[in-house]
């Protein structure tokens, strides 16, 4: 397993100047930073092919890592592309489609239904209950996911809910998954943290994104889409699973690959989307810090 360490340790000044850049693109005129953000993204893509952001669902690996792979890919020459493995959603749209086969679109049988065989009832039980589904379905579903379009041809990727426990750290060490015809190794982990005592904001989020799919299918006229794992008896066990079984791997990761943490502590939704910014700043701060020769004064 490759190991890739990022240091974080810069001035207050350089990081919130960094902040403003990533926090008002459009209108910041700060040009040394800009271009150290810039060089900083040239350099992360020279040295890092696969990665990951561990955490609770909802932390904002999704937001933190669709905001930085947009970026990537600006970088890259054209018909490259990093591309993101959500695996959770493959899942959910296998729920679905077993749920209701004849509401599924064409489009979602093209994409999703070669992967239905190697879900069981037992997963899909799991699932719903907001417990984990077994690693043997995870690898075989990893393993089949990226040797289709877009993933066998990506310059590199990035998972979402992968890996969930130590068991799949473990055998993404052994070599055992393979991608363009070479053993999966992850270059970097990212450790999204939010405390215990502010998990309360899960449920929150969850409410939230109920409420919202509510309002839009009734403005659509269609009936509302609520995932199973938003649903508040499954937050719990979500939350449950989490301790028992991510928990353990982030450890590991973090005392044996040199995983870059972050701590995202928002706990309403403007304080997360803020704090997600920040962390923005932060992640490209380290890599300038970790980086040399940048040749940038930010005096």
């Amino acid at each position: 397993m490759r190991k890739l360490k990022v240091v974080c340790r810069v001035s207050s000044a350089i990081r919130n100047r960094m902040f403003m850049v990533l926090r008002h693109p459009e209108s910041n005129k700060d040009t040394a930073v800009q271009n150290l953000i810039k060089d900083a993204i040239k350099q992360f893509i020279g040295k890092v092919r696969i990665f990951t952001i561990l955490g609770k669902a909802g932390c904002g690996k999704g937001t933190l890592s669709a905001w930085l792979i947009k970026e990537l890919n600006k970088f890259l020459p054209e018909g490259s592309r990093y591309e993101t493995l959500v695996l959770g959603g493959y899942f959910r749209k296998i729920l679905k489609i077993r749920k209701d086969p004849g509401s599924a679109s064409a489009e979602d049988l093209e994409k999703y239904g070669p992967f239905l065989s190697f879900v069981t009832d037992r997963d899909l039980a799991e699932m719903k209950a907001g417990k984990m589904i077994s690693d043997e379905t995870v690898i075989n579903v990893v393993t089949a996911v990226l040797k289709t379009e877009p993933y066998n041809k990506a310059f590199g990727l990035f998972f979402d809910g992968f890996p969930r426990n130590l068991e799949q750290v473990k055998i993404l060490q052994s070599g055992k998954i393979l991608w363009q015809g070479k053993p999966l190794a992850v270059d970097l982990y990212v450790h999204a943290h939010i405390p215990r005592k502010q998990d309360t904001v899960f449920k929150q989020r969850a409410q939230m994104r109920i409420a919202q799919e509510i309002s839009k299918a009734a403005l659509e006229n269609r009936p509302a889409e609520i995932r199973e794992d938003d649903r508040p008896e499954v937050i719990d066990e979500r939350l449950n699973t989490f301790y028992q079984q991510t928990q353990p791997a982030i450890r590991y990761v973090l005392k044996n690959l040199s995983a870059k943490s972050f701590k995202l502590e928002g706990t309403v939704q403007g304080q997360i989307e803020d704090s997600i910014v920040m962390d923005r700043a932060k992640f490209m701060a380290g890599w300038i810090r970790h980086l040399k020769g940048f040749g940038v004064s930010l005096k």
